[in-house]
Formats: C-alpha cells, structure tokens, sequence
C-alpha cells in the first residue's frame, strides 16, 4: 500500500526556491510544453505526461548507467506492467514542467516501483502524482525473467526516500500472509 499524499491543488514555490516534492532527493528533468503536446482542449494531453515520465525514467536509467544500451547486452528489460496517474492541473505551450521520480519498490529478484510527480515550475503547482511499477523481462522472448545484479545495483530505493515512506512500503518487511508480521506494522493482524 502506498503511503497517502494530502491532495494540494498547488505547492507553492518558497521565495522563488526549490519546488516542494512529495520525497526527499528525486531525480528530475525539465521539459517545457510545446505547441506539439497541447490537444483540442488547448492544454497539455494527459498521454504526454506519461510521456513525459517515461523520459526521466530513461533519463534516469542512464544516469546509474543501466541505459537501452545496457539492456540490449543483458537482453532485459524493466516492462510497464501498471501505472496509476492522478492528473492535478493543466500545463500550457511554453510552460516549464520539472519532472521527478524516485525509485519506491526494488525487490532485487523480479519488481520495481517509479513514482513521479511532475511540478509546473513557475508557480510550484504539482500537475500529476503517478506510479509505474515495472516487471523484468528478457527483451528477446518478452517473458518475464529474473533482475540481473546490474540492474538489482542501479535500481535502489535511496534510503532518505525509504525512511519517508516508512517501513510498510519496504518488500523486505512484508511478511507473507499467515505468517508472522502480516498485517499492520507491529505484526499484529488488523
């Protein structure tokens, strides 16, 4: 379960500073909207902030240097298999948009977790909240495979990131149903 956010049409920039992000240390890349990605509605389509994630997550990847080319030679692949966007506002042609995500969920074997949230930078409002959680795959069968160490040592939930989010989002808490430690935090059910 993800830890709940408070809903805040806007988050204001303090003083003209840093926008106020969700996590502690996220990985980020700003984009400014384009006349390409606004739709009939005249602002920006709600498919292009998906695009947009999709871009600092590759951004991301080659940064830990576990970029496309890195999966070509491991014949692997992190795969889309969920995503959950929660779109907040608009964003216009001109508008600069800085795009964050951290990684929430690595268990090492199989799964992983990006969350995003994008912030129009001139006022700090945050435009989309979003989750992608990603299977590994073997890129030449596209079936699902174990995470190769590489991947296991590049994708890492940063532990300023794991303490904000608490121990209830950690895979090595979780304790299989039945056993000891399912349910709440202190091992008790309920």
């Amino acid at each position: 379960m993800t830890k709940k956010i408070p809903e805040t049409p806007e988050r204001k920039l303090a003083g003209g500073g840093d926008p106020v992000w969700d996590l502690p240390d996220p990985f980020t890349i700003d984009i400014t909207v384009t006349d390409a990605d606004v739709d009939r509605l005249g602002h920006t389509n709600n498919a292009v902030y998906l695009r947009w994630c999709e871009l600092c997550a590759w951004a991301h990847a080659d940064a830990v240097g576990v970029g496309f080319e890195r999966w070509q030679a491991l014949d692997r692949a992190m795969a889309i298999r969920r995503s959950e966007l929660d779109f907040l506002g608009p964003s216009h042609a001109g508008d600069v948009i800085r795009v964050a995500n951290w990684i929430v969920l690595s268990d090492g074997r199989l799964r992983a977790s990006r969350r995003f949230q994008l912030i129009r930078l001139r006022e700090g409002a945050t435009l989309l909240r979003g989750e992608l959680h990603f299977v590994c795959i073997e890129i030449s069968s596209g079936k699902p495979r174990r995470t190769p160490p590489e991947f296991a040592r590049a994708y890492v939930v940063l532990d300023s990131v794991r303490r904000a989010l608490g121990p209830a989002t950690d895979p090595r808490s979780r304790a299989a149903p039945g056993r000891p430690g399912a349910g709440s935090r202190d091992g008790r059910a309920g």
